[in-house]
């Protein structure tokens, strides 16, 4: 059982939490190698996110958060210089709409990984959270 002032913890947290993911994203037109690569590794991506559509009981206002680090490996092709799919590992600040800053949302994230990529579109194929960054449980004193 978790007691109120451990979930008063859990719920502050969010200016500390952050999430790993992997996301399959698809772009149109396929994005040259190189510029896939300019991009992996790159850290403190910051971004302005607008409440997307599809989260209509939130308030509509814009929140900034940080795209900690991406890395991204491209999926194998016939073509290895223009890559269409690839997975994007990245550990984002708590809150951060991972699918918007995927394809921007119409323009309500910005930047997006599209507008970072220069390509027309981008899609969130699959998304997969891989961990949860928390000092949780707290450690019970002796």
């Amino acid at each position: 059982m978790i007691c109120r002032d451990s979930t008063k913890i859990l719920k502050d947290s969010a200016s500390t939490k952050s999430k790993s993911y992997v996301a399959l994203v698809k772009v149109k037109p396929p994005v040259p190698l190189n510029v896939l690569l300019e991009l992996s590794g790159k850290t403190n991506i910051m971004l302005d996110q607008r409440t997307p559509t599809r989260v209509p009981r939130r308030a509509d206002m814009v929140r900034q958060k940080v795209i900690e680090w991406i890395n991204i490996k491209p999926l194998p092709n016939e073509n290895d210089k223009m890559i269409e799919f690839f997975n994007a590992e990245l550990r984002t600040s708590a809150g951060t709409y991972v699918k918007e800053f995927v394809h921007g949302d119409n323009g309500r994230t910005t930047p997006s990984l599209g507008t970072l990529l220069g390509c027309e579109s981008a899609k969130c194929v699959q998304l997969d959270v891989l961990a949860v960054h928390l000092d949780w449980p707290l450690k019970l004193s002796e």
